[in-house]
């Protein structure tokens, strides 16, 4: 099966402006068409496959004859011939991690290049050359070891040019302005690449699944739902799974390496509104710590003041049993003054002049 890449080329008119060293282009147009048996299905080419591809020269409404004056130096005539050159690129392709980003790189492996000379096709038919490659390149071999992370690039860079002579001189060739290119890219896989683009794959649904259950668990610490959502990540899962399934395997890493995952930082992000709630709360309970200590120190003031209170009622409670108990021995002492006064004084009435004593009762 071929497939086809059609360039159109057009010539753009200089007027009177010449190129001091390449002849004038004259008005028209071609156009070039590249076709690769069999297909390099998304462009890529596998590696040990031969393929044989074709450049074709399609002349649209170029219409020059040989010895056509292609300059205001009219011994610069066009041959009749147009200039095909093609080079050939093998490189590498990959990116270095230089911190938090990724550095691309292009690494030339293997270069050459061919030339050809075909006449111009008449206005409305074309003229075929025809090439071929095989990728030799192998995953971890060689000099220039390639990692399965990387690519192996293969660049075809088409040049087409009228082809024109000095008259004066025969031998001396003079090549037109460009009067068209093309530039065609196609990435080499092997069954290496395509374990690693697997390998990747699933470590995708792995994350995918690590996402969900991390951010199930912290749903049930917190009790509420996130609100997180997996909807893009899950998007380009499914993504890469078509492009895997069928056979991109170009796109497949090209999603993989073209997306983010932000789902850690919602969770983080979630748990920060968490940390900064608690922080708040946090806040008021010291506020309210604070008011509580100032009260209770206020009130172990009042209740020392109560006991110093209690102390001193102590004292005078013990002032007033001791003022009791010596008032108790005051009085006791005054009635036993007393008593002994009222006997003394008996005794003394009873001895006064002109009283008669009691009379003597003898037994």
């Amino acid at each position: 099966m071929k497939t086809r890449v059609l360039v159109l080329l057009m010539i753009v008119s200089l007027g009177m402006a010449f190129a001091p060293v390449q002849g004038q282009v004259p008005d028209g147009s071609i156009s070039l068409e590249v076709s690769f048996d069999p297909e390099p299905a998304f462009n890529q080419m596998v590696y040990n496959e031969n393929y044989v591809f074709d450049v074709t020269i399609n002349n649209l409404n170029l219409d020059l004859d040989a010895g056509d004056v292609m300059s205001t130096n009219p011994t610069i005539k066009f041959s009749g011939n147009i200039f095909v050159h093609v080079s050939f690129l093998v490189s590498k392709e990959g990116g270095l991690n230089v911190g938090a980003e990724t550095q691309d790189f292009v690494r030339p492996l293997l270069g050459w290049e061919e030339s050809n000379d075909v006449s111009l096709p008449e206005v409305g038919s074309s003229e075929p050359i025809k090439y071929q490659y095989r990728p030799t390149t192998e995953y971890g071999s060689g000099f220039n070891e390639i990692s399965a992370d990387e690519w192996i690039i293969f660049a075809i860079d088409i040049q087409v040019y009228l082809l024109n002579y000095i008259s004066e001189e025969p031998d001396k060739t003079d090549l037109s302005e460009s009067i068209g290119e093309a530039h065609l890219k196609f990435y080499v896989i092997s069954d290496e690449k395509i374990d690693h683009v697997n390998d990747v794959f699933a470590a995708m649904n792995d994350e995918l699944d690590t996402a969900k259950d991390a951010i199930s668990d912290v749903e049930g610490e917190l009790g509420r739902d996130l609100g997180i959502d997996l909807g893009d990540y899950e998007a380009a899962y499914a993504t890469m799974n078509s492009h895997v399934e069928d056979g991109d395997y170009v796109s497949a890493l090209a999603v993989y390496e073209g997306y983010e995952p932000t789902w850690w930082d919602d969770v983080v992000t979630a748990m920060q509104g968490e940390v900064d709630a608690f922080e708040v709360l946090i806040e008021e309970y010291a506020d309210q710590f604070e008011e509580l200590t100032a009260s209770y120190e206020e009130l172990e003031s009042q209740i020392e003041d109560v006991a110093a209170k209690d102390a001193e009622i102590a004292d005078l409670e013990a002032e007033i049993e001791t003022l009791q108990s010596n008032s108790r021995l005051y009085i006791f002492g005054m009635v036993a003054l007393g008593v002994v006064l009222i006997a003394a004084l008996v005794r003394m009435f009873g001895k006064l002049p002109g009283k008669k004593a009691s009379p003597q009762i003898s037994l």
